[in-house]
């Protein structure tokens, strides 16, 4: 026969069904309780950004730009009128010279040949007008005669030039004579860069010749000055090692008006590529799973997204696709500890930074 509980056991029911009645319709979560993210953001724009390769070289010659007077006959420097690095304008005497004793025994040889083919030539003449001598003979006299007087109009040319000029405004590179020195016929006096005729030779590594075009821009900044940049493109890019420097050559052409000195060191600065895009701080970006993610905030919660990297730079990069757009806030501090749909507190109000 049932019988009811005694009065002692009614405490332990009501208990009993109380926490059975709480385990089957649970409280609802307190927002209260979740973990809160603190971070700071960024509003991400739309921009051109560029990325650069920094490298440092020489301002040098352009090709063609790099004259060597020299003299045909053996000559003694009397005077050098220049020095290393010194302007010169077109015109402008560099050194004077004098004859040395073999270039003066060689206009008494010119002179002398041209003596003995004119008496030559008399007596053909002679023979020729007696009957004595067939016309190859004397066409053979008149051309002997004719070679020795071109010969002694050249030695007395040669011997006259006692001043060697700059054939065109430049700078002085190299100077190789010395006063007193007996210099043979076609040693270079000098060496002269042609004025607005200078390049820039910058060397890379050979990794990153893959990455550089022939016709990007670049920027030329002297090194240890606070002169204006100068601008130019590359020209080329070698395709061996300079032993040198052991770098790849990349030679850049300037612009007429660069302010730069031959020779001068300078860093330079390559536009490797460029692009439109949308911006944000490299530190938006983390590694995800071998791509990248970000997160952006929508309703006080955070919101990942898998993107693509574009153009590069030190401090921003371009990104492609995560459904990100301009004007959206983007976390660039606290964004390790951030899950997709945390809960996050800006700290700070969101900066609109420009983008360099």
């Amino acid at each position: 026969m049932f019988s009811f509980p005694t009065t002692a056991l009614w405490p332990i029911i009501v208990f009993a069904l109380a926490v059975f009645t709480g385990c089957e319709n649970p409280a609802p979560p307190n927002p209260a309780s979740e973990p809160v993210a603190r971070v700071e953001t960024w509003v991400a724009k739309t921009d051109t950004l560029a990325e650069v390769l920094d490298v440092y070289g020489t301002v040098v010659a352009a090709p063609g730009a790099r004259q060597s007077p020299s003299v045909p006959f053996e000559a003694v420097v009397r005077r050098v009128l220049v020095s290393e690095g010194m302007p010169v304008e077109a015109g402008q005497p560099l050194l004077t010279l004098r004859p040395s004793q073999t270039s003066e025994r060689e206009l008494t040889g010119a002179r002398t040949a041209l003596h003995a083919a004119d008496t030559s030539l008399r007596t053909a003449r002679s023979r020729d007008s007696l009957g004595l001598g067939t016309r190859d003979q004397l066409a053979r006299a008149e051309q002997v005669f004719r070679d020795a007087r071109t010969r002694l109009d050249q030695v007395e040319q040669w011997i006259q030039l006692a001043t060697v000029s700059a054939p065109a405004p430049g700078v002085v590179v190299a100077v190789h004579a010395t006063e007193g020195a007996i210099l043979a016929p076609g040693t270079p006096l000098m060496d002269l860069a042609l004025e607005g005729r200078f390049e820039v030779r910058l060397g890379i590594e050979p990794d990153d010749m893959i990455r550089i075009q022939k016709g990007r821009p670049v920027t030329v900044q002297p090194i240890g000055t606070h002169r204006e940049p100068a601008y130019g493109a590359v020209r080329s890019v070698a395709r061996a090692i300079n032993p040198d420097t052991r770098l790849v050559d990349v030679m850049v052409t300037l612009s007429e008006d660069a302010p730069l000195l031959f020779g001068e060191r300078v860093r330079g600065e390559i536009d490797v590529r460029s692009g439109d895009g949308l911006i944000v701080p490299r530190s938006a970006v983390l590694p995800h799973d071998g791509a990248y993610q970000l997160f952006t905030l929508r309703d006080g919660r955070a919101v990942a997204h898998l993107v693509r990297l574009g153009v590069e730079t030190d401090s921003l990069v371009e990104i492609l696709g995560g459904r990100v757009a301009a004007g959206d806030s983007i976390v660039v501090l606290g964004n390790y500890v951030l899950r997709d749909s945390m809960r996050v507190r800006t700290t700070a109000p969101s900066p609109t930074a420009a983008v360099n």
